[in-house]
């Protein structure tokens, strides 16, 4: 079952399995928690797009925080890894979400909001 689907800003389907999201993206980031909206909208409106530079088949997509006052941070940062299936086509599958304070150092700027 899927906490949350949508279509990125290039309309690929994205999904968030209930699993990922309880068992490896709450654990880890307890300020995401209730979010999901938030996520969403990362997602189907980024403010920039990151090439990762260990896997290319992952985007990190970074827009302004608006989360809950105890998590005060910069930026809301979506972890996306896509994959082509044969019939399916492309879809990306989040693989975490959180909230931090900088743009991961190293990471390829592929795509800017104007």
């Amino acid at each position: 079952m899927n906490i949350l689907k949508c279509l990125d800003k290039d309309g690929v389907p994205v999904v968030c399995s209930k699993e990922t999201w309880n068992k490896h993206i709450l654990p880890k980031h307890d300020e995401v928690e209730g979010c999901e909206a938030h996520v969403q909208s990362v997602i189907q409106h980024p403010r920039n797009i990151y090439q990762d530079t260990t896997n290319l088949n992952k985007l990190l997509l970074y827009s302004p925080a608006v989360l809950p006052k105890a998590h005060h941070c910069r930026y809301l940062r979506v972890v996306v890894h896509y994959k082509n299936h044969k019939i399916l086509g492309r879809r990306g599958y989040v693989e975490s979400a959180m909230g931090c304070w900088n743009i991961r150092q190293g990471d390829l700027l592929i795509w800017e909001s104007k």
